[in-house]
Order: structure tokens, then C-alpha cells, then sequence
């Protein structure tokens, strides 16, 4: 079994530890191929991982069982799942890691210190989820430059969930290094987030002939062909069943004499197949048997002290053996299938297991978490002595970044408490954890309910603000802005006008998500007054608050001082920015300066924030960053650079739980997907952003979403359908009160359809509206399109006047796509105007442009315009198109044209460097290039992937 491998130096593994393939592997010819092509593969250098899943009995373990018994050359790793660890952090993944201890020293000291805290092998700060992440794809990586790996997982389902987050994040990251990675899980394991990478394998019932061949080599009797179509029916060719149904059959049964019975004894869980061997034993024997099934611990010294705390010892379970319930090596007591550990548990009584967990407990020392865990399975009632025990279990959980595990132990240590402060403190604690895992919904819950029974006013508007921010992330903007509104007032009648300038601030954070412009106004011009004399953290976070609220209200001239001073405070005054709150401000701090066209301004902000971020191993702070990068990088034309900023703040989002971070980036990629004419993946993007849309109160993301949809349209020629579109993101009522014409670049596509329709009425009034804007903002790139808006209605001298300022204000600012599409649109006026020879000049910079930024629709245009116009274009440049690449291709392109090593950008980006060297090697290929000397012209005057650039 799995079990023998486990826990063991590399080289103490043997051929002699690996199993025997069992007899559940007849019938498995195709998935036996399937397991030897990927080790096959592992050994040429190759990644692959798989997940089995099946109903119990089916067969899952048997396979890993076999490809443990075809590793014999290779470093073999090994974890089960059990209940009872279910609830212990990274308790899995130290099964799966400790064997490598002596490549620890390959690791970053970032990588090896968010591990050694994981494992609590040291003390120290608690370790982000990421970053042990990380540290687990770093020592895979060093053990396969050795030689191939193979993990194999079962029971899945029953990992603790932070080991399981490692283990997926190193399954969806390796796509080269000589890694075999095989999970087995039960139906409801499906449900997991199993990365894309992962090849899943459903495993079914086995085939007639086949399930005839199980049944009778499990008895002596000579089945009849009709009971042999009886149990193959019966069990639906489950193997285990197959093999141990007929053990419960009388000879005359088997052979057709008598009826077999019916149900067969074996159903989902075959507790009957197993109940009736336990039940034959002894009562000292089951006695020791529920102990052990319930431990979680098979090492036998461990057990023989939690059965000496009921009197028994380890001989106590050799009738268990006899009986072929488990099995003894030198060291270890193993059940010889999972399903009998759960049957012994199904058979005892509820006295029994309380008694069985209170011996476990009693034997147990220095294990705080297992310790805690078996008292409270042991309680009744409410016990507040337990309860404390669960609260240190739950904080200790929590220092080593178990946060999921946390959150259960909290909320079962609240269970346990009697009402009163303590039992609303765990509430709140549980609260807190659950939001750092991101389970925002239940953060809600447990805070309320926290809220509901606080009495002690500090606890009160600390759960306060805390679940404001849930609530935030849940969708209520609106909601969660009022009650830290409520919380700061609070505080300032108290007289601590620092702490509520602080709420304040964060207060405005919501009312951009739904445009509630005035409340977010009110809210940054009181944090703005209270701030004053306060430190510089809550100083820089008023300026930024109401900066950027009144930026989207479009009042720049109050807003751009206060921005810059901001500035001056994160440059000069030592602002500790890197938490998850701190590059927040940062990032819309950066946000607002690029709305302002300070682009040199913005990028000094994030380029240190996103290398410290990387430097740190704290990839969990870098979503929002990186959606702002990749923000600037679209707006300046470096489309390779914001897709590979968008993308990877997207995969970030998702593999850290940056809750509300990912639909940002994922409408931002929309947009360019529009612009570059890729259907598909704009319609995706949209629909995951929208998806998270549905029922909050985030309305920037539903504007965002419908903008690109309907510039995708536009591009297409599909004018009509693009007004449906940008009428959905124009027409909110919502959106109305923002007034900054940089956060409406959906408004001059809008005119431009209306125009292309001839629905210049309509063109008119939303020109009207965006001239407003444009002249309280005061904005190079609104004056360029609004003259470019006015140039499609207008005629004659007036137009082509339109069209030369308009390129005017361009010139003074390179915004390459926008400035294209007014060229673009120049040219058709000309050429349509019938000034063939004038319209080719302005066709010709656009299709330069447009292919340059692979805007493929927008090329195309631009070609049959210089065709109407009676010159042939050029065609496109020769080799492939750097959006051919897939998202970490591109990545890791931009990260090697910058000049970094293999192994500087795997750990740039969180990857092997061979899996780095895997992606370079397509890169060259899709791209038509043999060198990092090509590849670093192909992606020249590119601002590179961020956070590996230094700012003068």
C-alpha cells in the first residue's frame, strides 16, 4: 500500500516496499498503458498529472499501487487522506515533502523559510498560502533534477486543504522537469478545482469477463454462469465487491442451489462486506481496531500508547489480522483498504468513539492541533476548557498559514463554549479566517453571528470593519461602505480621529466598485480632514482616497495634487505598502495617475511594488498590481506586456482566492482580446467577469465587460450588435457620476457606431456629453477623440480640420491604438472623399500600427481600405504572431527578452526552470525564432513583463 513509502528518506525506499499489483487490475489493460506512458514520459524529462476518480472499491487505490510498483528508479512520494488529519494544516503535504529534506537547501531562503513554517518545523510570522506553494514546486523541482518523481495521493477528498492547494498549484505549474503527479478521489473529490493541466480519469466497473475472473478466484465454489450475471449485475463490476460478495455467499448460493439474497451484501460504502469480519472478533480486538481507525496514526509505538490508555495493546489487533482486516509490517499497522477504517468507525458506537478519541487524546504530547481535535470529538456538551485548547490549535493553525484548517477550529471551539465574550471572540476570529482564505460568504455568517453576541466595544467595531470588507467582496459594496462609515464614526466620537480617518479611507474603496461617487466623496473628505497629524500609513491612504474619488468625479485640479503628494510620501517617507490592503491604494493610486496620462509617474509606482512582491514570494499582493501594469501597458501600445500582466494577474487571482481581485484583470484582457479580433477568449473573459457580476452591486465590472464586447463588435463591422453592447455600458445610471473621460473609452466607440449607423442624432448627444467631460478633465486623449467624434459628423473643411487635431493631441501622447483608429478613419474620409493619393498616407501608419499590435480586425480594415484606395498593402510580417502563444508563454517570452535567466524567471513567475526552458522552446518555435538574441528583438521597446525593470 501507499502507506510503506511514506514518511521515508529517499533512499530508504526499495523495491522491496513496492506492492504487488492486486488483483482489482485485471481489466485495467488501457489505464495501466495510460499510467506507464506518463512515467515513460517523466523519464524523457515530461510533466503529467492525473486524477482517478471513482465510487469506492473501484479500484483507484490499486492503480497507484501499480504505478508505485512500475517507479522503481525514480523518487516515490506518497500521501492518504484521512478524516481525522482532515483538519490539520499542511498535514499531507509533510507526508509528501519530508522524504526531501536534503534538497532543501536548493530553495530560495523565501521558499525554504514558507516552509519550514508550514511544516512547524520554526518558528515565525505566518507563511501566505502562495508562498508555500511556491516552496513545494522548489523542492519538487531540485528532487526531479535528480531523478523522475512520482506522488501519488488517494483519498483526496479527505487532504487537508492546504496541502492540497500545494499540490495542484505544483500539478498546474509543471509542464516539463520529469514529475508524475496521480490522485485518486471519490466522485465528490470531482468537485475540487482541478487545475486544467490535470488529465482526469473516470474510472467505471470492470468488464463481464473480467469481473467472472475476480469472482471466482475469491472462492473455491464453482459459480453458475447465472450467478455469475447475478453478482457481475449486482455490483455493478465493482472489483472490491466482485472479490469479497462471494466470501459472504454459502457454497449453494454460488453454485445456484439456493437464491442469492437480496440486496446483494454490498452497497456504495460495502460496510456490510466488511461489518460481519469485525463483528467475529473479539471485543478487545474491535476494541483496539476502532482506536486505530481512528488515530490517524499507523506507526506503532504511537498506537501501542493510545491503546495502553484503555488497556490493550498492539497483540490486541492481531485477530484483525488473521482476518485479513489489516496488515502489520516492522513498523506499521496498515488497514488494507480505506474502506474497512471506515467501517470499523460505522460499526462502533457513539460511546465507543468518544471513548476511542478520549484514549487517543490522552496519549498524545506536543500535538496541540491532533490533541485538541480528539478532546473535542470526545465532548457532549459545551466544555470551555476544550474550547481554549481548540482556540490555541486554531492560532497555531493560523501561524503556520493553515488558515483553512483555522476556520473549522475556531468555529468548533466556539461550538464548545458557553455563551458569553469568549464564544463571540471565536466567532469573529473564525470570521477573520475565513476571510483570508477567502471564503467570503462564510466570513459573513460567522462575523454576524460574532456581532450578535459581542458585547465588548473594541470586539464589536473590530468585526465591524472586518465584515464591511466581507461584504465588499461579496458583492455589497453598498452595504459594506455603509458600516465602515457607522465604525469610523464610532471612533471619532471616542477621540480616535486616526483610526477613523483610516475606515474612512477604506471607505471609499467601495463606492468606485458601484459608482457611488457623492457617498465615496463624503467619506475621502472626511478621512482627508481626520488624517491630519496622523503617521504616514494613514496619511498616504486619505491622500489616495480622496485623490481618486475626486479623480473619477472629475475634478483634477483638487485630485492631482493630492495624488502627487501621495506620491511623494510612498517615494520618500518609508510607506510599508506590501500587504494586501497597502498594494491595493497603491495600485489605484496607479490607477488614477494613468487616468491622468502620468504615465511615468504610475509606472514608478508599481515597478517597485511588483518586484518587492516577487522578491518576497508574496505572489498573493501582485493580482491587482499586475491588472494595473497590464492597464498601462495596453493604453501605450505594449500589448504583449499586457497580456502577460492581465494573464498572470488573473492565474494569481485565482490560485491565492484574491477574491474580487480576478474579474478585473479578466474584463481588462477582454478589451484586448476585442482589439485583436480573438472572439473566443473576449466572449470567455466576459463571461467569467459577469458571472461574478451576478446579484453584487459591482457595476464598474458589468461596464467594463459589455465595453469590450461591444468593441469586439465594432471591429468585426457588426455595428449594430456593438450598439447593443456599448449602450449597456454607457446607459447605467450608476456610471453617470463618474466623470473622468478616461474611464469611459467605450463612449467614443459608441459614437462611432452610432455614427457608421447613421444615428447621428443619438452620435450627437453622447458627443455632447463626452465634450463635458473633456472639458473639466482636460485630457489629451479625450480631446483626440472627441475631435475625432466630431470629425465623423461633421463635413467638408470642418471635418478634415476635426481630423488634423485630433491627430494633433496624439502626437502629444502615444497612445498607439487610439491614434491608429483615428488614422484609420481619416483615411476612409479621404478615400471616400475621393482623395485617393492623400487617403494612403494615413491607411499606411494605421495598418503599421495595427499590425504591429496584431489588431487583426482592425487591419483588416485598414487593408481594404488601401485596396479601395488603389494600392496593394503589404501582407502581414512573416512569422507567427506573439498572441499564437499561450498566456505562461508569453510570460515567460517577455521575462527572457528582458534579459533574465531560466532560472531568474522560474522564479519570477513562480515555475521550474525546466518548465521555463519547455515554454521558451515553443516560444522559438511559434515565433519562428532560434535565439534569445531574436526573441530579445522580436519584443524590442517593450516595457517587459512587470516587476523586472528598474525604475531610474
Amino acid at each position: 500500500m501507499l502507506a510503506r513509502t511514506m514518511n521515508r528518506p529517499v533512499q530508504d525506499i526499495t523495491a522491496l516496499d513496492l506492492v504487488t499489483p492486486s488483483r482489482a487490475l485485471l481489466g485495467r489493460d488501457e489505464q495501466r498503458t495510460r499510467i506507464d506512458g506518463m512515467l515513460r514520459a517523466a523519464r524523457r524529462g515530461e510533466s503529467a498529472a492525473l486524477v482517478i476518480i471513482g465510487e469506492p472499491g473501484i479500484g483507484k487505490t490499486a492503480l497507484l499501487d501499480y504505478a508505485v510498483s512500475q517507479a522503481a528508479d525514480m523518487i516515490v512520494l506518497s500521501a492518504c487522506g484521512t478524516q481525522a488529519e482532515q483538519a490539520l494544516p499542511f498535514a499531507a503535504l509533510a507526508d509528501v515533502l519530508r522524504p526531501l529534506e536534503e534538497f532543501r537547501g536548493a530553495l530560495v531562503p523565501a521558499q525554504h523559510e514558507a516552509l519550514a513554517l508550514a511544516l512547524a518545523e520554526e518558528p515565525g510570522p505566518p507563511p501566505s498560502q502562495l508562498a508555500v506553494c511556491v516552496g513545494t514546486l522548489g523542492l519538487l523541482a531540485a528532487a526531479a533534477d535528480r531523478k523522475p518523481v512520482l506522488i501519488c495521493a488517494d483519498d483526496v477528498h479527505w487532504i487537508d486543504a492546504p496541502s492540497l492547494e500545494a499540490l495542484l498549484f505544483s500539478a498546474r505549474r509543471l509542464a516539463a522537469g520529469g514529475i508524475v503527479m496521480i490522485f485518486g478521489t471519490r466522485p465528490e473529490g470531482a468537485e475540487l478545482p482541478w487545475p486544467a493541466p490535470i488529465q482526469r480519469l473516470d474510472l467505471t466497473g470492470l468488464d463481464r469477463e473480467s469481473a467472472y475472473q475476480i469472482v471466482q478466484r475469491s472462492t473455491s465454489a464453482v459459480p453458475t454462469e447465472l450467478v455469475l450475471d447475478r453478482l457481475f449485475a449486482g455490483t455493478s463490476g465493482n472489483p472490491l465487491a466482485l472479490a469479497e460478495v462471494p466470501g459472504q455467499l454459502t457454497p449453494r448460493q454460488l453454485t445456484g442451489l439456493d437464491p442469492l439474497p437480496e440486496p446483494l451484501p454490498a452497497g456504495p460504502t460495502f460496510g456490510t462486506v466488511f461489518r460481519s469480519r469485525i463483528a467475529a472478533l473479539p471485543q478487545r480486538s474491535r476494541d483496539a481496531l476502532l482506536v486505530a481507525a481512528i488515530s490517524g496514526h499507523d506507526e506503532l509505538p504511537l498506537l501501542a500508547e493510545a491503546l495502553a490508555q484503555v488497556g490493550l495493546a498492539n497483540a490486541d489487533l492481531e485477530p484483525a489480522e488473521t482476518a485479513g482486516l489489516v496488515t502489520f509490517t516492522a513498523t506499521r499497522l496498515m488497514f488494507n483498504h480505506p474502506l474497512i477504517r471506515a467501517a470499523v468507525y460505522d460499526a462502533a458506537l457513539p460511546a465507543q468513539r468518544r471513548e476511542a478519541h478520549r484514549a487517543i487524546a490522552g496519549s498524545v504530547t506536543g500535538d496541540l492541533a491532533r490533541k485538541a481535535y480528539h478532546l473535542s470529538e470526545a465532548c457532549l456538551a459545551p466544555d470551555d476548557d476544550v474550547a481554549l485548547l481548540l482556540e490555541q490549535a486554531a492560532a497555531q493553525a493560523h501561524s503556520r498559514g493553515g488558515y483553512s484548517a483555522s476556520v473549522h477550529t475556531y468555529m468548533r471551539s466556539a461550538q464548545l463554549s458557553t455563551p458569553g465574550g469568549a464564544r463571540a471572540k471565536r466567532l469573529v476570529q473564525a470570521g477573520i479566517q475565513a476571510q483570508l482564505t477567502c471564503q467570503m460568504d462564510a466570513s459573513v455568517r460567522l462575523l454576524e453571528q460574532g456581532l450578535a453576541e459581542a458585547t465588548d466595544p473594541q470586539l464589536r467595531l473590530e468585526a465591524t470593519a472586518l465584515l464591511a470588507t466581507s461584504m465588499i467582496w461579496c458583492g455589497r459594496a453598498g452595504r459594506g461602505h455603509r458600516l465602515l462609515v457607522e465604525a469610523a464614526e464610532a471612533l471619532r466620537r471616542s477621540g480616535n480621529d486616526h483610526a477613523a480617518a483610516r475606515l474612512l479611507s477604506h471607505a471609499t474603496l467601495p463606492c468606485f466598485l458601484n459608482r457611488e461617487i457623492g457617498a465615496g466623496l463624503r467619506a475621502g473628505e472626511r478621512a482627508y480632514e481626520l488624517s491630519e497629524g496622523s503617521d504616514v500609513h494613514t496619511r498616504f491612504r486619505a491622500l489616495t482616497a480622496l485623490g481618486c474619488i475626486l479623480s473619477y468625479a472629475g475634478q483634477t485640479e483638487r485630485a492631482l495634487p493630492l495624488l502627487l503628494e501621495a506620491c511623494g510620501l510612498f517615494h520618500h517617507s518609508g510607506v510599508d505598502v506590501y500587504d494586501t490592503v497597502g498594494t491595493a491604494y497603491v495600485s489605484m493610486l496607479a490607477n488614477c495617475l494613468i487616468n491622468m496620462e502620468e504615465f511615468a509617474e504610475a509606472q514608478k509606482l508599481l515597478e517597485p511594488v511588483v518586484a518587492t512582491c516577487r522578491a518576497r514570494t508574496a505572489p498573493a499582493l501582485l493580482p491587482y498590481a499586475l491588472a494595473i501594469c497590464g492597464e498601462l501597458a495596453f493604453r501605450t501600445g505594449d500589448w504583449p506586456a499586457a497580456y502577460a500582466n492581465l494573464t498572470e494577474g488573473v492565474v494569481l487571482g485565482e490560485e491565492t482566492g484574491s477574491y474580487g481581485d480576478h474579474p478585473y484583470p479578466r474584463s481588462a484582457l477582454a478589451r484586448l482580446a476585442a482589439a485583436q479580433g480573438r472572439e473566443q477568449e473576449c466572449c470567455e473573459h466576459v463571461q467569467v467577469a459577469l458571472s461574478f457580476y451576478g446579484g453584487s452591486d459591482f457595476h464598474t465590472i458589468r461596464t467594463r465587460s459589455h465595453g469590450a464586447m461591444g468593441l469586439l463588435l465594432l471591429g468585426q463591422g457588426q455595428v449594430e450588435k456593438a450598439i447593443t453592447e456599448l449602450e449597456q455600458a454607457v446607459f447605467s445610471p450608476e456610471a453617470r457620476a463618474v466623470r473622468e473621460p478616461a474611464l469611459w473609452p467605450w463612449l467614443p466607440d459608441l459614437i462611432e457606431a452610432y455614427a457608421r449607423a447613421g444615428r447621428r442624432a443619438e452620435a450627437q448627444r453622447q458627443l455632447d456629453d463626452l465634450i463635458e467631460m473633456t472639458e473639466l478633465a482636460g485630457r489629451s486623449w479625450a480631446r483626440a477623440v472627441v475631435a475625432r467624434s466630431r470629425a465623423l459628423l461633421a463635413t467638408g473643411a470642418e471635418a478634415e480640420r476635426l481630423f488634423t487635431a485630433a491627430l494633433d493631441e496624439h502626437r502629444s501622447l502615444s497612445l498607439p491604438f487610439d491614434q491608429a483608429r483615428t488614422e484609420l478613419c481619416y483615411g476612409e474620409w479621404l478615400r471616400r472623399s475621393g482623395r485617393m493619393a492623400a487617403a494612403r498616407e494615413p491607411l499606411r501608419a494605421a495598418l503599421a500600427t495595427f499590425d504591429r499590435l496584431e489588431a487583426n480586425p482592425w487591419a483588416n480594415r485598414a487593408r481594404t481600405e488601401l485596396r479601395a484606395s488603389g494600392v496593394n498593402p503589404r501582407n502581414r510580417p512573416l512569422g507567427g504572431q506573439t498572441q499564437d502563444l499561450t498566456p505562461q508563454e508569453t510570460q515567460v517570452a517577455m521575462a527572457v527578452a528582458s534579459g533574465m535567466t531560466n532560472r531568474a524567471a522560474a522564479e519570477a513567475l513562480f515555475l521550474s526552470s525546466k518548465t521555463v526552458a519547455f515554454h521558451l522552446t515553443n516560444v522559438y518555435r511559434k515565433l519562428g525564432l532560434n535565439s534569445r538574441t531574436q526573441l530579445a528583438a522580436r519584443f524590442a521597446g517593450k516595457a517587459g513583463l512587470a516587476g523586472h525593470n528598474p525604475v531610474p
